[in-house]
Formats: structure tokens, sequence, C-alpha cells
């Protein structure tokens, strides 16, 4: 029962995910888009744009919480999180020490842009 109702909320949060953004799409054009009936625009927003965030973001949760569960099989401790392992601290340490290095050749990537101000 806890996993079909986990289900039927992924499919809705998808679903809402596909519809909200800055410009409005209903749902009864998501269908048409996703088989490429709808018109250009729509089709590109959705499939293009909204589709492939909604997926990563999937495959992401899911990748975590694999990671996580098997951490907390691999420790016997129901609690235990990456902080244990040290996992937190090197991500931190890398981090550190990349960020400023790639500011200072010029070289940024898209996912530095969150860091560089």
């Amino acid at each position: 029962m806890k996993f079909t109702l986990l289900i039927v909320l992924l499919l809705l949060a998808t679903v809402l995910s596909l519809v909200v953004g800055s410009v409005p799409v209903s749902i009864s054009e998501i269908l048409p888009a996703l088989v490429g009936d709808a018109e250009t625009r729509i089709k590109t927003i959705v499939v293009d744009i909204r589709l492939p965030r909604s997926l990563l973001a999937i495959l992401v949760g899911a990748g975590v919480s694999a990671s996580g569960a098997a951490i907390q099989g691999l420790f016997r401790n129901p609690l235990a999180d990456p902080a244990l392992i040290g996992v937190s601290a090197g991500a931190a340490l890398l981090a550190a020490l990349f960020v400023p290095k790639q500011k200072k050749s010029g070289f940024h990537h898209p996912v530095q842009s969150c860091f560089l101000q």
C-alpha cells in the first residue's frame, strides 16, 4: 500500500514538474507534446527542457537513496549517514581546493556558476 502511494505521488510530482514553469502548459497539452502532435513551442518546452529535468531529478533521487541504503546496510546502522565515513568532509575539501584554482584560470564549468560570484 505504501509503495503504491509513493508511486502515485511520484507520478503526480512528475506531471506537476511538466506543467509548472515560466511558460504555462496545461495538463491536456502534455500528452500531445510527448507523442509529437503539439505545436513546436510546447513540444520543445515539454520534451527538450522539462522532461529531461524531471527524469534526471528522479534518477538522482534514486541514486542518493540507494547510496544511503548501502551505507546503512554496510554499517548495520539505520542512523548512518555519509559523514560517518568522511564523504561530506572530503567533498567539502575538494570543493574548497578546486573552486579557487578554476576562478584564477578563467575556465568556468556551468556547475561552478553557483560558487563563483
